[in-house]
């Protein structure tokens, strides 16, 4: 039977959406025990955090510190806590607590904060732009691949998504392949930095300007965690959405 948590996957209940890629969501929690108390799930169901596959309990993990980081470096707290339980939602989450003291968190026997954080504030400061983007762009049109090299993550990873391509992961490979492939001179592309649904992404138009590729980008800090590339050989409908959304909502 689909839970809460299995509708805000598929959109019939909205959410605060924090983050999401292909195979988690994070939102925050609607009753949160501090401020920025987020909740962080896979898209498919696994009703018991130590049944699922080790592969998606690694991944999920992952996912987790990613949002960790992000909850960390936005809000400017000292640490981000986290806790598993599972008996309020038969739908594997993580809950993850931005603190700077055990004072942080709720007192004995209460469930939620005495009054609700204004959650549009949090998204905003969650949303924030570090200029990753804004610094990839520049260096891609200038195709400066040292400058490039820079904005990643040492262990930074890219894929090219739905292709027969394996995952790149650490920087010397995701040079080496996509950001080289993507630089081909024989057919120079333009970046351009954008927010869709909230997200950070990179346009990549040719010299006609229509829309070539796109890449979600993921950051840590001020640093490029992963990018997850959106190609017209393999999804072509979402990057023609992606393309519609970045005019209509705005760069």
């Amino acid at each position: 039977m689909a839970t809460i948590f299995s509708k805000i996957v598929v959109g019939e209940i909205p959410c605060h959406k924090v983050w999401e890629d292909d195979k988690h969501i994070a939102f925050l929690d609607i009753n949160p025990w501090c401020y920025g108390h987020t909740i962080v799930i896979p898209k498919a169901e696994h009703s018991y955090l130590f049944d699922m596959p080790p592969a998606e309990y690694a991944a999920l993990h992952a996912a987790a510190q990613g949002v960790a980081q992000l909850l960390k470096s936005k809000l400017q707290c000292t640490r981000v806590c986290s806790m598993v339980v599972g008996y309020e939602v038969p739908h594997v989450h993580i809950h993850l607590f931005p603190s700077n003291s055990m004072k942080d968190f709720l007192p004995h026997g209460a469930s939620s904060m005495a009054q609700k954080p204004d959650f549009a504030e949090i998204l905003s400061k969650l949303r924030q732009s570090s200029d990753v983007l804004g610094k990839f762009c520049e260096a891609f049109n200038a195709r400066d691949m040292a400058a490039l090299k820079a904005l990643y993550e040492p262990d930074g990873t890219a894929q090219v998504m739905d292709s027969p391509f394996p995952e790149e992961k650490g920087i010397d490979e995701v040079a080496s392949k996509s950001l080289t492939h993507m630089l081909d001179e024989d057919n120079p592309l333009k970046a351009e930095a954008a927010q869709v649904d909230g997200k950070g992404v990179i346009l990549f138009r040719d010299q006609t300007g229509k829309l070539d590729a796109a890449a979600w980008v993921y950051e840590s800090g001020d640093k490029i965690r992963r990018m997850e590339y959106i190609v017209q050989w393999h999804r072509a409908e979402e990057l023609q959405l992606i393309g519609l959304k970045a005019r209509t909502q705005g760069k």
